[in-house]
């Protein structure tokens, strides 16, 4: 059996500000099912959160499950605990390239990477390798907002929530942030949407999952420990638009050298924000953002900084695109209030004001809240 709904989204169309409403049909209700997980061996890299997750849902599934970690038994005694009740076969304190040798299909927890010894051994011998994200897509259908970046993905995917929230929308905010996606992949009937942050690392490891928007804020270097090169993070980054189609949409920062050199293998709708006006995406007039034929005062924002006015513009894209109502955008724009640990205030002291922005992750993250 399988049920549909059908979500009212607009389109903008190149050559008007105007906006089109059409609908498209989401398969929705039901599970994909695109992968058969009874019996086959799937090996799970790491026992975090979303690891025990993973191996709770292949478990659910039939899968024959085992897991490697590379701390050692005492560190994540908790975890081996749990693994020795569920029955799981596993490893601590390394990884044994047999182990990785023997399995169908091997998942990656976040911060797991791909350039170890046993992975890429894996790789070379065809056995397919993917994160959680993407496996748990393979059982997902379900309107999803996509949102990544090297700064900024955790307030715009919240802000992105809100507004959908405040139009009616039961929304799913999670993935990178809070709830592992894979936690709700067989519980995800209850959202009209999902709205997922995601890193790197996660989307390194993807190969069908495919966002009806993708959102791309910026790329400057970051988690260089993870990934082998600069080159290497930007590719895992833009692999949020790989298997987008001209049914999609893809929104991201025009004026990012490192982005712009990939849009032209986007294949999604591009929506660039920053544009000068006129040019057919989101811009900011340095009173308001302005999209197609609606303008948002962005007076009495609480949202401090240059880079802030960036994460709204694609939030407005993202939740306008999602058919949500120009007044309530502006309304939940305007009531947002910053997040914990980003340029947040603390107090003064002897005239000088304290903010506390730990959040920040990269050089350009702390330039960009000493600017604001």
């Amino acid at each position: 059996y399988q049920s549909f709904f059908l979500c009212s989204l607009y389109r903008r169309s190149s050559s008007d500000s105007g906006r089109e409403l059409f609908s498209i049909c989401v398969k929705g209700g039901g599970n994909k099912n695109l992968m058969e997980l009874r019996d086959r061996k799937v090996l799970v890299v790491g026992v975090g959160k979303t690891g025990m997750e993973t191996v709770k849902f292949l478990l659910g599934k039939g899968a024959r499950v085992s897991v490697s970690d590379s701390s050692p038994a005492d560190k994540i005694a908790e975890q081996v605990k749990t693994l020795k009740d569920w029955g799981v076969s596993y490893e601590t304190g390394g990884h044994s390239g047999a182990m990785f040798l023997s399995a169908d299909t091997i998942v990656l927890s976040p911060g797991v990477p791909f350039g170890i010894p046993p992975v890429r051994e894996a790789l070379a011998r065809g056995i397919e390798v993917i994160s959680e994200v993407e496996l748990a897509s393979r059982f997902i259908r379900k309107p999803t907002i996509a949102v990544t970046g090297s700064n900024g993905k955790t307030t715009t995917s919240t802000l992105i929530a809100r507004i959908l929230e405040k139009n009616g929308r039961k929304v799913f905010l999670g993935a990178n942030i809070g709830t592992p996606l894979i936690q709700i992949a067989d519980d995800c009937g209850r959202y009209d949407v999902l709205v997922l942050e995601l890193s790197s690392f996660q989307l390194q490891g993807i190969e069908s999952f495919r966002p009806e928007v993708s959102v791309i804020l910026n790329v400057t270097p970051n988690h260089l420990d993870h990934h082998a090169s600069f080159e290497e993070y930007a590719e895992s980054k833009m692999k949020i638009f790989s298997n987008q189609t001209a049914e999609d949409w893809c929104i991201y920062k025009s004026d990012d050298t490192v982005i712009v050199g990939y849009v032209p293998e986007i294949k999604a709708v591009k929506i660039p924000c920053g544009v000068r006006e006129g040019e057919g995406g989101v811009s900011y007039d340095g009173r308001g953002i302005k999209y197609g034929t609606d303008y948002y005062d962005l007076s009495g924002m609480k949202l401090r900084g240059r880079h802030n006015v960036e994460n709204v513009m694609a939030a407005v894209a993202a939740s306008t695109v999602m058919g949500c109502d120009p007044r309530l955008i502006r309304e939940a724009v305007l009531e947002f209030d910053p997040l914990p640990h980003r340029i947040e205030y603390v107090g003064e002291i002897k005239g000088a004001k304290f903010y506390n922005d730990s959040k920040s992750t990269s050089p350009d993250a702390t330039l960009r809240a000493l600017e604001s």
